[in-house]
């Protein structure tokens, strides 16, 4: 099937997955980000990879239904968190972005 402008601007494409974080006993959701959400991540990410880890939990973290948790002025809150747990939720968000692979993770 051959897509048209409509049909691609109309398309459901966020995908948003739970993640088991066991540090904090319960779940979180994880989601895709926009597009301009994954450049802007990226610009940030080539100017300082000291906070990478917390811009892509709070860039990706969400409620059930895909809406942002945190905003940027939330990040160095999330940098007090849990490494593990930013760590588990920072991995599954490479995977659902197609920053990595599952495998590629598995090595590191």
């Amino acid at each position: 099937m051959k897509l048209g402008r409509d049909d691609i601007l109309a398309a459901k494409d966020e995908q948003v997955e739970e993640v088991d974080v066991p540090q904090w006993k319960g779940s979180v959701f994880v989601r895709t980000m926009t597009g301009k959400e994954r450049e802007e991540f990226e610009e940030r990410m080539a100017k300082s990879s000291a906070k990478g880890r917390a811009y892509l939990v709070a860039f990706t973290l969400c409620d059930e239904t895909g809406a942002r948790l945190f905003a940027d002025a939330d990040i160095e809150a999330l940098q007090a968190k849990n490494g593990a747990a930013l760590d588990r939720i920072a991995r599954r968000a490479l995977v659902v972005n197609g920053l990595a692979s599952a495998e590629e993770l598995e090595g590191n």
